[in-house]
């Protein structure tokens, strides 16, 4: 526990940091509109201006019970586990462009996955240490790790539609065991690709629609030689309160597919999931924001015949900030 607290306390430093060198700069570019303050899953809709600075962090927890089968044609529940997983994004920005068409930017993503025998355990041991004997016994094992290094890329590609943005990037593991790095999900390189897309809903700009398309591409490695392609599609309604707040119900699909075993067949669909998401985004300031959301599983699927995610487990929360200087 000491050992999460301590790097959760130093990523905060560097936020906190940054912030205080932005409020020396005193340049404020004014979060003042919906659009450019509104972010969610550490995805952002708007550019930077030329020599601007955007500093986001992003955390969330999952947890769900996995009930294991008696067999693939026999679906007696034989024994249930807890998976639980905390991750961290720290990305930074820079605006490059005079005519506010692209930012390029860093993103450094820190993950902790745990693996309990006990279905009834408590899912905030993932953030125990992983050297912990007491917690690290067995089964009941944490494993962590920074599995995402890279750079990203933001840009508008039509000057004449500023509601479309596209964000991209390419990332590496610095996780070097191989048990590490296949529990982490950390053994092949990755590539996404993002589009956001908002449409207001009146002038006076209080409210909007707002759409994510997301797309990872995981490519094969020397430990898995299989290529792995994530997708997800997100709408929400955004709504400015009154005061600072933003209230933001939306609803997410996911879909996974993998390449066949079998020659000449399609692909084949590793899982598939539906959620609800309630957030609220509060902004102190015109440059800082902060926001809070809850996914709520409506549908979860999996192609694993022997392994079932339990909906009713299934937990995750996530945390985020904002800062623009």
């Amino acid at each position: 526990m000491k050992k999460i607290i301590n790097n959760l306390k130093y990523l905060s430093i560097v936020f906190f940091l940054l912030i205080s060198i932005g409020e020396q700069k005193a340049q404020s570019i004014g979060l003042d509109t919906l659009e450019r303050a509104f972010f969610v899953g550490g995805l952002s809709p708007s550019i930077l201006s030329e020599g601007k600075v955007e500093v986001n962090f992003y955390s969330s927890i999952y947890s769900s019970w996995l009930a294991i089968k008696q067999s693939a044609s026999d679906a007696t529940v034989v024994d249930r586990l807890r998976l639980s997983e905390f991750s961290t994004n720290v990305e930074t920005y820079y605006g490059m462009s005079s005519t506010g068409r692209w930012d390029i930017g860093l993103r450094l993503n820190y993950v902790r996955r745990r693996l309990d025998n006990a279905a009834t355990s408590s899912p905030f041991k993932v953030l125990g240490g992983s050297d912990d004997e007491e917690l690290n016994i067995g089964v009941d094992k944490t494993y962590s790790g920074f599995r995402e290094i890279g750079l990203r890329l933001r840009f508008l590609p039509n000057r004449s539609i500023p509601e479309l943005t596209l964000n991209g990037g390419y990332y590496f593991s610095a996780v070097k065991a191989e048990e590490d790095q296949t529990y982490l999900a950390a053994d092949r390189s990755r590539f996404d690709l993002n589009a956001a897309y908002y449409v207001s809903l009146n002038k006076s700009g209080t409210s909007y629609y707002y759409f994510l398309l997301n797309n990872i591409f995981a490519h094969p490695s020397a430990i898995n030689d299989e290529w792995l392609l994530n997708t997800n599609i997100s709408a929400f309604v955004v709504q400015r309160l009154a005061g600072r707040f933003v209230f933001y119900p939306g609803l997410s699909y996911g879909i996974g597919y993998k390449p066949p075993q079998v020659e000449g067949k399609t692909l084949i669909k590793t899982n598939q999931q539906v959620l609800a998401i309630l957030g609220l985004q509060y902004e102190p300031s015109q440059n800082l924001n902060f926001n809070i959301s809850w996914g709520i599983p409506l549908l979860i699927d999996s192609s694993n015949l022997l392994v079932d995610q339990v909906r009713a487990s299934y937990t995750l929360v996530s945390i985020g900030a904002r800062y623009v200087y």
